[in-house]
């Protein structure tokens, strides 16, 4: 549950709340966002939980593609297109991260989406290389949740999509993943 917004824009709380009702399954919700950003509504709100946590639009719409939520794909289109800041870093449901990372896992677990705003939001510029926390403390980058996925559909086309953009491992995760993505040959 969301407590409070800050931004002078009238039309910027109900944004955050069109985007939680997408992120919880109401498509309603994408309809009401498409109207109040065309109205101005600042995209890169920030919404802040009762427990303290804090995420922008994009990161509970990147959230509603995890969890294979209608609508989400749409909405973080949406937002990005409009200038949503693609690295902001939110915390919500225990995990701690980007929308790339957010959207890595999505590829990950095989959700319809994932791959297609991973291409948008690595071609607007979002860090690759950025480390995310899940809820079980585990970091990790993008790129390591695209190799544990290159057995999967995806998953390859994901890895490559970031080592292209410069994607690295990071030095504890080359022990783990390095010869598979190496041996899946997405590295060259």
């Amino acid at each position: 549950m969301l407590k409070e917004i800050d931004s002078g824009n009238k039309s910027t709380p109900a944004l955050v709340w069109a985007a939680k009702s997408v992120r919880d399954g109401n498509s309603a919700g994408l309809e009401l966002a498409k109207f109040l950003v065309e109205k101005g509504a600042d995209v890169n709100a920030v919404a802040s939980g009762i427990d303290g946590d804090e995420c922008t639009l994009l990161r509970l719409a990147a959230r509603a593609v995890l969890e294979g939520k209608a609508g989400g794909l749409e909405l973080a289109t949406l937002l990005v297109e409009n200038g949503a800041d693609v690295d902001a870093v939110g915390k919500l449901d225990g995990d701690e991260c980007t929308p790339l990372w957010m959207v890595a896992r999505a590829v990950r677990d095989g959700r319809a989406g994932g791959l297609e705003l991973a291409k948008l939001l690595v071609e607007r510029g979002a860090k690759v290389n950025a480390v995310g926390r899940g809820r079980d403390g585990d970091e990790c980058t993008p790129l390591c949740l695209a190799a544990r996925a290159l057995g999967s559909a995806g998953g390859p086309e994901l890895a490559r999509l970031l080592l292209s953009a410069g994607a690295q491992l990071t030095e504890s995760e080359k022990d783990e993943l390095q010869g598979v993505i190496d041996a899946a040959g997405v590295g060259g």
